[in-house]
């Protein structure tokens, strides 16, 4: 299948099926294991620890990815203003 625009919200989808392809013909390749724990320092401050059988770049990596695509880190950083209106049947 030829994507003429293979990205969406800034998903590489030519990749993200070329690793669903891979993990299919080998699952194994999608196994690990981590424990992470957060510690909120007061503020705006975290502190992160994690546990995992991975290289110290690649958790860094992971985490930097992490703090440009979360959506609840960024609710926390841009906060918006909700209204709820409530309709009673």
């Amino acid at each position: 299948m030829e994507m003429a625009n293979h990205k969406r919200n800034g998903i590489d989808l030519k990749r993200l099926l070329a690793t669903m392809d891979a993990i299919r013909g080998d699952s194994g390749i999608a196994e690990f294991q981590f424990r992470a724990e957060a510690q909120w320092m007061g503020g705006g401050h975290c502190k992160t620890k994690i546990k995992a059988d991975a290289p110290k770049k690649q958790l860094e990596e992971l985490c930097a990815y992490v703090q440009k695509t979360s959506p609840v880190l960024d609710i926390i950083r841009n906060p918006v203003a909700v209204t709820i209106d409530l309709v009673s049947e």
